[in-house]
């Protein structure tokens, strides 16, 4: 039997939450090719384009844009209309450079960056001995880089790295640690200071318990935690 493939286009209805694209105007909007994000967690090249930034009034349009080649993604030329974009990634048009981000109630936007454009973060996702004395990371962008077996210990599932784009070389190192700050990205975005780590098992997910800068208190799954510092 045969597969259909992916689907060239989505419901408005089942979109991502953005700012500012009515969801009830059309029926249908882009979707997104396979790539390094799964499709609930990023949006189409092309949407981000004519939707987010107003480039671009239609579809050809937008494939005109992209046909010229001054559009990157993490440095990297891209002429996909339907290349999926997620959090963190770093999108340049031209001689304009934005990343990637959620506002507090969890919907995409792009905010404009000056410094540091070559550059990202990146959780660890996964970690396997590769042969040769090496560890495979597996970053939550689908990149994976190599490091020292000496290092396995160092570097932990969930722990954020901040690299260098696009050669995927290593920066800065952010543990999940007690003492860290990170954000919760659920179904709003919440920024605290990591208090507790409370270790889970094969029937419960690990409890992660932060408190913001009123001193609140408040926790969820190791998931949803992103280290920032």
């Amino acid at each position: 039997m045969s597969k259909k493939g992916f689907r060239r286009g989505k419901k408005r209805l089942l979109l991502q939450r953005v700012r500012g694209i009515g969801k009830k105007m059309f029926k249908w909007v882009l979707g997104s090719v396979p790539g390094p994000h799964s499709k609930k967690s990023s949006l189409p090249l092309g949407v981000f384009l004519r939707d987010i930034l107003r480039l671009s009034k239609n579809i050809k349009e937008t494939k005109y844009i992209l046909n010229k080649g001054i559009v990157k993604i993490d440095g990297v030329v891209r002429k996909e209309l339907r290349f999926p974009l997620g959090f963190q990634d770093v999108l340049t048009v031209g001689d304009k450079t934005y990343r990637v981000l959620f506002d507090k109630k969890m919907n995409f936007n792009l905010e404009e960056i000056k410094k540091e454009k070559n550059t990202k973060l990146v959780k660890i996702k996964g970690k396997k001995h590769v042969g040769k004395g090496k560890i495979q990371l597996t970053l939550g962008d689908g990149r994976t880089v190599l490091v020292e077996k000496k290092e396995k210990d160092k570097f932990k599932i969930d722990d954020v790295l901040k690299i260098e784009i696009p050669k995927t070389k290593i920066l800065e190192h952010y543990a999940l640690k007690k003492g860290a700050k990170a954000l919760v990205l659920s179904k709003k975005v919440l920024e605290g200071e990591i208090q507790e780590i409370v270790p889970g098992d094969k029937y419960k997910k690990s409890i992660v318990k932060l408190r913001d800068k009123n001193k609140k208190t408040f926790e969820t799954i190791k998931e949803k935690v992103f280290v920032i510092g």
